[in-house]
């Protein structure tokens, strides 16, 4: 398997019969350049079979502070309540506009919390009323198997049990409808296959001179 986004695997096989063997991450995302991918989401459906389904609340935070949120990128199961934090000594408005969920919630600085469910999988695209430079995804997945790059690429979607699979890569920038790319995949005890491939980006904009605070 080649390093371009590849699995860097570091396998974790079980000690039960070859038919129940799963595989574990980490994996790496590359662009065309060979450096690695950052706030990329990868997630995994197995075709032809029912997606496991998990128990107990999902929750998540997406803070927000220097007037920006943090993370820029949140990725989170279909029916996940992330609370919106707020750091900052002044409030914000945060709203989507995206028909994967469209809302509007004041956010008191310092104060409590607003609570968002997103009980639908898509792409939601985070503003601010007050701050037009804050800009953020939330990438919600009908399925257990998804993990975001770090800022050196990596990530790790946890155990895979073998079979196929539709793995979808979404990041801001990608070349392709909806930032989304999707790829045919297959699990075998110790390697995935299907994967072999770089990520063609858009080139990088940002709305501040501060790197840490802008927008893809």
């Amino acid at each position: 398997m080649t390093r371009s986004l590849c699995l860097l695997l570091g396998v974790l096989l079980t000690a039960v019969s070859a038919a129940s063997i799963s595989i574990a991450g980490p994996l790496t995302l590359y662009d065309t350049d060979g450096k690695p991918v950052a706030d990329a989401v990868v997630s995994f459906v197995p075709v032809g079979a029912v997606v496991p389904v998990t128990t107990g609340s999902k929750v998540a935070e997406m803070n927000q502070r220097a007037e920006a949120f943090w993370p820029k990128v949140l990725a989170v199961q279909t029916g996940t309540d992330v609370a919106f934090l707020n750091q900052d000594p002044t409030r914000h408005h945060v709203y989507s506009y995206s028909p994967a969920k469209q809302f509007e919630r004041q956010v008191p600085a310092r104060g409590d919390a607003p609570h968002v469910v997103f009980d639908k999988s898509g792409i939601v695209a985070l503003g601010c009323n007050i701050h037009d430079q804050m800009l953020a995804y939330v990438i919600v997945v009908d399925t257990p198997y998804f993990a975001k790059t770090d800022s050196e690429g990596t990530a790790n979607p946890g155990m895979l049990p073998n079979g196929a699979y539709k793995a979808t890569i979404w990041h801001a920038r990608i070349k392709a409808p909806n930032n989304t790319i999707q790829l045919d995949v297959s699990v075998d005890a110790d390697k995935i296959s299907g994967l072999d491939m770089k990520l063609s980006l858009k080139p990088e904009r940002r709305s501040t001179p501060d790197a840490d605070r802008g927008a893809y």
